[in-house]
């Protein structure tokens, strides 16, 4: 699971990670075969909204949406 590396010593608790899982795996789902560093630029975005403030599931999966289709351009 890539978001127990990626947030390894912040203040995101198990559920929290699950739960951006989720949330990762909804806005790739469709997609062709994401690489490794285009997954960690979505993680990354993901755990930075996530941390100030943005809970809303939608809302973040509209993020790593985005995140993705910048990064494939």
């Amino acid at each position: 699971m890539p978001f127990r590396t990626m947030a390894e010593g912040g203040i995101l608790a198990s559920d929290d990670l699950d739960f951006l899982q989720e949330v990762y795996e909804a806005a790739v789902e469709g997609s062709a075969i994401v690489d490794d560093t285009t997954m960690h630029e979505i993680i990354s975005t993901l755990i930075a909204n996530y941390r100030a403030g943005e809970e809303d599931r939608e809302e973040l999966i509209a993020i790593a949406s985005k995140a993705l289709r910048r990064a494939v351009g």
